[in-house]
């Protein structure tokens, strides 16, 4: 995704998918998060329906906040476990 594109533009199929593939999100997990079946979420992703706004916005804020936040390395999560769970 074009990191300029404003967030509020109409979601394309191929960006919706791209997104999901990105951040390893399943049709189920996105139907749970938007409390809507997994049939609407297929249909975002083929474009036989238009994904709505207010869903584009969010997946594009969490993909953002995502890409600025990659998780911590192997070594920091060590770090951050109890010394009981460290292997």
């Amino acid at each position: 995704m074009n990191a300029e594109r404003a967030i509020d533009a109409p979601m394309t199929p191929a960006e919706f998918n791209a997104i999901a593939v990105r951040r390893g999100w399943s049709r189920r997990y996105l139907a749970a998060q938007f409390g809507t079946g997994s049939t609407t979420v297929d249909n975002w992703g083929t474009g036989r329906a238009s994904v709505p706004p207010r869903v584009a916005e969010w997946l594009r804020t969490a993909d953002r906040v995502l890409a600025a936040l990659p998780p911590p390395q192997r070594e920091q999560w060590h770090r951050l476990l109890p010394k009981s769970s460290r292997r």
